[in-house]
Order: structure tokens, then C-alpha cells, then sequence
């Protein structure tokens, strides 16, 4: 018959793991797999470095902007060896803001920032309408600057909300700015991400009859009565059958009811349709193979 004390001290020196009972196993597995992922990241980096190269980002030497009163940074940005920095301070009882309560210039020279000429952004048109938007706007304060198409953008909240703002436009020539206008908001506006705009259909598009529908284009007519939407590529109000079909939740609505746009993108026509007191449905009728696909995404 075994000894059971050696048999116990056989079973944990075989398994030292099992000392720290499931939680040991664990943190062994865990920690084992953290190795490993490290060395299998630090080969792919290598790898990436050569076939794309690569540089290590390092901080090589801080400076310090010193300003006139204690602000809150917004952004920085360089023209040349010319740098703007951008704040918001408490003006207080002042007045009126100045733009030094604003901006700071700074000139960058052998690896130094020192105090810069203020007259690089002192324009007199900018100044006056910086001073004018201060003036009425009282939720003023800047927010950013965006260099685009060669010009410098300045862009100052006017609200409550960062949707309401006032965009001050530059041209950089060279190591300089050349003051525009205080109308760049449009220029920064999102663009639009369709190559296209929907044309919308009107009631001169509707076709009376025993089955009406709307003519998009003389080639495709849509309807969205009698329980259903229909796609048709006939001009026969005689019939509500067409190519494509599909139920609607609405089944009282009437033609007027329905909010139809339409594009033409080359062999395609895509289509926006939107029963009553639903979402728009979107679809692609191919003019080639006269079919019709539904594409919500």
C-alpha cells in the first residue's frame, strides 16, 4: 500500500500550479498568453517597419508660452517659424477684448519659442470685426484653428452650442497671412456625402387613372396605394402590377401621401421613397437590366 504523504507530495510537486488552486491556474494561463501576444506584436511592428518604414515619436524639448493672464489653450498653429496660440480667458470688468486676450504670437528660432511681433495677425479689417464679434456675441470665445485649401481658419463659438460659430478666414503666402473676411463658415462646413441631390417629384408628376401613379423621368412609375408600393416601368395607370412590390403599413394613404425623390447616376436611378408616417425606403432601378433592388444601408 502507497504512503498517501508521498503520494500528495508527488502529486504537487508535479503540479506546483495547483498550490494556488484555480486562480493560480489562471493567472499562469493569462500571464502566459500576455507574453506571447507582446512577442507577436513586436514581430508585426517590425514587420510593418520594414515594408513601410517607421520613426519613433520622442519628445526632444518643452517650452513655455507665457501669457498676460491665466487662460484656458485652445490650439496652436505655425506659420513659418511664426506660432499662434490660441486661448480663452476671464476678461473680467474689462470693456472689451483685446486680441492679446485671445492670441499669443510667438516666434520659433534655434529650437526656442520668444515673444513674437503681435502686428503678424494685428490686420485693421481683422481687427475690427474681431472686436464687433465680442462685442455682440457674449458666449464668444475661440475654438480652433484649421489650415484648408491655403487659407488659416480662426473659428470662434458664438452660442451656447459649438453648432453656432463665426469662422475668421486668412491666406498664408508664404510665411505670412493675408486677412480675407470673417465669412469662412461656409468653407467649413461639412461636405456633402453624396455625389448627387435628390430631385424631389411634385403633383405635376402624378398620373390619373383606374391604378394612378407618379412618373419619375418618364421611365419608372411608383405608387404607394392599396397596401403596397409598386415599381413600375410602364405608363398603364390600367394596372397596379409592376417589376417590384412590397407592403406599406399605411394601406389608406392616397398618392399625395407619399414623398418620392429620385437621382439619375448613370445607368442607375436611384430612388428615395417615403410612405405615410414611415422611414424613406431607398431603392436602385437598373435601366439596363430593368430590375429593381431595395438598399436601405
Amino acid at each position: 500500500m502507497a504512503d498517501p504523504t508521498t503520494d500528495e507530495s508527488a502529486d504537487a510537486a508535479a503540479s506546483p500550479a495547483l498550490k494556488g488552486g484555480a486562480f493560480g491556474v489562471l493567472h499562469s494561463r493569462l500571464k502566459a498568453l500576455n507574453t506571447s501576444l507582446l512577442e507577436r506584436i513586436d514581430k508585426l511592428n517590425l514587420s510593418r517597419k520594414d515594408v513601410f518604414g517607421g520613426q519613433e515619436s520622442a519628445i526632444i524639448g518643452h517650452d513655455r508660452i507665457q501669457t498676460e493672464n491665466n487662460c484656458v489653450p485652445r490650439d496652436i498653429v505655425s506659420v513659418g517659424n511664426t506660432v499662434i496660440f490660441g486661448y480663452n480667458v476671464f476678461v473680467g470688468l474689462k470693456n472689451e477684448t483685446a486680441l492679446t486676450d485671445v492670441f499669443s504670437v510667438q516666434l520659433f528660432e534655434n529650437g526656442e519659442l520668444r515673444t513674437g511681433d503681435p502686428n503678424f495677425i494685428d490686420d485693421i479689417s481683422f481687427r475690427g470685426d474681431f472686436q464687433e464679434l465680442y462685442k455682440y456675441y457674449k458666449h464668444a470665445r475661440f475654438l480652433q484653428f484649421r489650415e484648408q485649401n491655403g487659407r488659416l481658419y480662426m473659428v470662434f463659438q458664438t452660442g451656447e452650442t459649438v453648432d453656432d460659430f463665426k469662422v475668421f478666414r486668412w491666406r498664408i503666402e508664404g510665411n505670412t497671412l493675408v486677412y480675407e473676411d470673417n465669412g469662412g463658415d461656409t468653407d467649413l462646413e461639412p461636405p456633402n456625402q453624396l455625389e448627387f441631390e435628390w430631385e424631389p417629384c411634385t403633383r405635376d408628376d402624378q398620373v390619373s387613372g383606374e391604378h394612378p401613379h407618379v412618373s419619375v423621368l418618364d421611365r419608372v412609375f411608383v405608387e404607394t396605394i392599396g397596401g403596397d408600393l409598386t415599381i413600375k416601368v410602364e405608363n398603364n395607370t390600367a394596372s397596379g402590377e409592376g417589376i417590384f412590390s412590397e407592403p406599406v403599413d399605411n394601406r389608406d394613404q392616397t398618392l399625395d401621401d407619399a414623398v418620392i425623390s429620385y437621382a439619375e447616376v448613370g445607368h442607375l436611378l436611384l430612388l428615395r421613397i417615403m410612405p405615410y408616417q414611415e422611414a424613406p425606403r431607398y431603392y436602385i432601378y437598373d435601366y439596363k437590366r430593368r430590375r429593381v433592388v431595395r438598399e436601405d444601408t
